[in-house]
């Protein structure tokens, strides 16, 4: 695991902090190796006090990082910050510690750090997380059960089915059309019949 403390030791200031994530983000990495990269964003999701490495910080918040450092926003915005970096960059000798911090945050009762876990779990194909995910689907904020059923689509078994179903009677219109798309995505990998799954016809457990 690389040590973030001489990783970051040479560190420039980002050129422009009210640039694109994407930007910054490519900044970031021509500077230092995508392992460290991929070792600092599991600490921040693990909890690390964001203040340790402040430079490295503002390179995945910009402006914002700067309020989170000043103790004027909250520190939960690093760890939503770590998981975003996870969605592009995932090295595979951290893969094992990444995708077990990204598991533990599904069930994170800040929505945006469950939400965004939801994201790394459908870039990188978690199939591992598909029963935590399964219990976004019926979060409170549509916005979460919308990244959950996008998740599911890429991630869900037949045990998902239902619970993606369900989500064809959500209030939101959003929602409804998130799991008509994971229901299609699931037939097609699954080689299941897509008008039997929006009908509510699964297959029978053996």
């Amino acid at each position: 695991m690389p040590d973030l403390d001489k990783a970051f030791a040479d560190l420039s200031e980002p050129k422009n902090l009210s640039a694109s994530f994407d930007k910054n983000l490519r900044e970031l990495l021509s500077q230092v190796s995508e392992a460290a990269v991929t070792t600092y964003a599991v600490s921040l999701l693990s909890g690390a006090d964001p203040a340790r490495h402040p430079t490295a910080l503002r390179y995945l918040g910009g402006e914002q990082a700067n309020l989170v450092l000043k103790k004027k926003e909250h520190a939960r915005w690093a760890a939503v910050w770590g998981a975003r970096v996870l969605r592009y960059v995932w090295s595979p000798k951290q893969a094992d510690a990444a995708t077990e911090i990204v598991l533990k945050r599904l069930e994170d009762p800040h929505w945006r750090v469950a939400e965004m876990c939801t994201k790394v779990v459908r870039a990188h194909e978690l199939a591992v997380g598909a029963d935590l995910v399964a219990e976004l689907v019926t979060h409170r904020l549509a916005r979460v059960r919308v990244q959950a059923l996008r998740a599911l689509g890429v991630v869900g078994e037949v045990r998902h089915l239902p619970v993606i179903h369900a989500g064809l009677e959500d209030e939101e219109k959003d929602v409804r059309r998130e799991a008509k798309k994971a229901l299609q995505l699931r037939a097609s990998k699954l080689k299941l019949n897509e008008d039997d799954l929006i009908a509510g016809r699964f297959p029978v457990k053996k």
